[in-house]
Protein backbone atom coordinates (compact mmCIF):
# COMPACT_ATOMS: atom_id res chain seq x y z
CA UNK A 1 0.00 0.00 0.00
CA UNK A 2 1.92 3.29 -0.66
CA UNK A 3 1.02 6.67 1.01
CA UNK A 4 -1.31 7.72 -1.52
CA UNK A 5 -3.81 4.61 -0.61
CA UNK A 6 -3.56 5.14 3.23
CA UNK A 7 -4.56 8.84 2.69
CA UNK A 8 -7.68 7.72 0.74
CA UNK A 9 -8.57 5.76 2.87
CA UNK A 10 -8.04 8.32 6.07
CA UNK A 11 -10.23 10.93 4.23
CA UNK A 12 -13.16 8.56 3.41
CA UNK A 13 -13.15 7.31 7.16
CA UNK A 14 -13.42 11.33 7.91
CA UNK A 15 -15.81 11.66 5.34
CA UNK A 16 -17.94 9.38 7.42
CA UNK A 17 -17.34 11.50 10.92
CA UNK A 18 -18.38 14.57 8.47
CA UNK A 19 -21.49 13.66 7.98
CA UNK A 20 -22.36 12.39 11.00
CA UNK A 21 -21.36 15.27 12.80
CA UNK A 22 -23.57 17.50 10.50
CA UNK A 23 -26.69 15.57 10.73
CA UNK A 24 -25.88 15.70 14.54
CA UNK A 25 -25.84 19.44 14.11
CA UNK A 26 -28.65 20.14 11.90
CA UNK A 27 -30.94 17.61 14.27
CA UNK A 28 -29.54 20.34 17.55
CA UNK A 29 -30.23 23.06 15.09
CA UNK A 30 -26.82 24.59 14.84
CA UNK A 31 -26.12 24.80 10.79
CA UNK A 32 -27.21 28.15 10.77
CA UNK A 33 -28.05 30.70 13.23
CA UNK A 34 -31.43 31.07 14.45
CA UNK A 35 -33.21 33.65 13.47
CA UNK A 36 -35.04 35.74 16.80
CA UNK A 37 -38.59 35.19 15.69
CA UNK A 38 -38.40 31.13 14.82
CA UNK A 39 -39.56 29.19 17.87
CA UNK A 40 -36.95 26.25 18.71
CA UNK A 41 -37.79 22.71 17.53
CA UNK A 42 -38.77 21.33 20.90
CA UNK A 43 -41.32 24.19 21.02
CA UNK A 44 -42.53 23.75 17.54
CA UNK A 45 -42.75 19.71 18.29
CA UNK A 46 -44.78 19.97 21.23
CA UNK A 47 -47.00 21.91 19.49
CA UNK A 48 -47.46 19.46 16.75
CA UNK A 49 -47.76 16.70 19.40
CA UNK A 50 -50.54 19.01 21.36
CA UNK A 51 -52.25 19.20 17.79
CA UNK A 52 -52.69 15.52 17.16
CA UNK A 53 -53.63 14.42 20.61
CA UNK A 54 -56.65 16.85 20.11
CA UNK A 55 -57.63 16.10 15.97
CA UNK A 56 -60.02 13.43 16.42
CA UNK A 57 -58.93 10.06 15.49
CA UNK A 58 -59.08 8.65 11.77
CA UNK A 59 -59.76 5.03 10.21
CA UNK A 60 -57.28 3.62 7.73
CA UNK A 61 -60.31 3.76 5.62
CA UNK A 62 -61.12 7.68 6.22
CA UNK A 63 -57.12 8.22 5.07
CA UNK A 64 -57.78 6.83 1.68
CA UNK A 65 -59.26 9.22 -0.53
CA UNK A 66 -62.66 7.87 -2.46
CA UNK A 67 -62.89 7.31 -5.75
CA UNK A 68 -65.92 9.05 -7.72
CA UNK A 69 -68.13 6.00 -8.43
CA UNK A 70 -67.86 7.12 -12.20
CA UNK A 71 -64.12 5.92 -11.41
CA UNK A 72 -64.35 2.53 -9.56
CA UNK A 73 -63.51 -0.39 -11.51
CA UNK A 74 -66.30 -2.44 -12.27
CA UNK A 75 -66.85 -5.78 -11.24
CA UNK A 76 -65.27 -8.54 -13.37
CA UNK A 77 -68.65 -10.45 -14.78
CA UNK A 78 -68.27 -13.65 -16.55
CA UNK A 79 -67.42 -12.76 -20.05
CA UNK A 80 -67.21 -8.82 -19.04
CA UNK A 81 -64.04 -6.78 -18.26
CA UNK A 82 -61.83 -10.01 -18.11
CA UNK A 83 -60.42 -9.87 -21.70
CA UNK A 84 -56.37 -9.37 -21.15
CA UNK A 85 -53.76 -7.97 -24.14
CA UNK A 86 -53.61 -11.53 -25.78
CA UNK A 87 -57.12 -12.15 -25.89
CA UNK A 88 -57.45 -9.37 -28.17
CA UNK A 89 -56.44 -7.75 -31.58
CA UNK A 90 -52.90 -5.47 -31.68
CA UNK A 91 -55.50 -2.65 -32.84
CA UNK A 92 -58.39 -3.53 -30.35
CA UNK A 93 -58.68 0.14 -28.60
CA UNK A 94 -58.09 1.51 -31.97
CA UNK A 95 -61.12 -0.11 -33.46
CA UNK A 96 -63.18 0.35 -30.22
CA UNK A 97 -62.43 4.07 -30.96
CA UNK A 98 -63.69 3.59 -34.50
CA UNK A 99 -67.10 2.04 -32.84
CA UNK A 100 -67.09 5.17 -30.44
CA UNK A 101 -66.71 7.63 -33.31
CA UNK A 102 -63.50 8.44 -33.19
CA UNK A 103 -62.88 9.77 -30.26
CA UNK A 104 -63.69 8.97 -26.31
CA UNK A 105 -62.20 9.79 -23.01
CA UNK A 106 -60.24 6.67 -21.51
CA UNK A 107 -62.69 5.69 -18.91
CA UNK A 108 -65.65 5.23 -21.80
CA UNK A 109 -62.76 3.52 -24.03
CA UNK A 110 -61.52 0.93 -21.25
CA UNK A 111 -65.56 0.12 -20.33
CA UNK A 112 -65.89 -0.39 -24.29
CA UNK A 113 -63.18 -2.34 -24.60
CA UNK A 114 -64.07 -4.93 -21.76
CA UNK A 115 -60.30 -5.50 -20.80
CA UNK A 116 -58.77 -5.40 -17.10
CA UNK A 117 -57.88 -2.12 -16.09
CA UNK A 118 -53.60 -2.95 -16.22
CA UNK A 119 -54.35 -4.72 -19.73
CA UNK A 120 -56.11 -1.78 -20.83
CA UNK A 121 -53.41 0.47 -20.14
CA UNK A 122 -50.74 -1.62 -21.48
CA UNK A 123 -52.65 -2.00 -24.73
CA UNK A 124 -53.25 1.93 -24.33
CA UNK A 125 -49.51 2.40 -24.08
CA UNK A 126 -48.85 0.49 -27.23
CA UNK A 127 -51.47 1.52 -29.12
CA UNK A 128 -50.17 4.68 -28.80
CA UNK A 129 -46.48 4.25 -29.53
CA UNK A 130 -47.71 2.07 -32.98
CA UNK A 131 -49.19 5.16 -33.48
CA UNK A 132 -52.86 4.20 -33.65
CA UNK A 133 -53.96 6.66 -31.23
CA UNK A 134 -53.16 10.19 -29.63
CA UNK A 135 -54.49 12.79 -27.38
CA UNK A 136 -57.25 14.72 -28.18
CA UNK A 137 -56.45 18.94 -28.38
CA UNK A 138 -57.77 19.26 -24.81
CA UNK A 139 -55.83 16.14 -23.25
CA UNK A 140 -59.14 14.86 -22.32
CA UNK A 141 -60.20 12.80 -24.97
CA UNK A 142 -58.21 9.68 -26.76
CA UNK A 143 -58.49 9.80 -30.80
CA UNK A 144 -57.76 7.63 -33.62
CA UNK A 145 -54.42 9.38 -35.50
CA UNK A 146 -56.62 9.75 -38.68
CA UNK A 147 -59.48 11.24 -37.30
CA UNK A 148 -60.38 14.70 -38.75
Amino acid sequence: MNAVDIEQGQAARLLDHLDQANLAKAFRGELVPQHPNDEPASVLLERIRAERQEAPKVTKSERRPRRPAAMKVAKRKEGTMGKKRNDVEPTHLTDTLVVLGGKANAQQLWMQSEMEIDEFYKQLRDEIAAGGIKEGADKEELEIVNAA
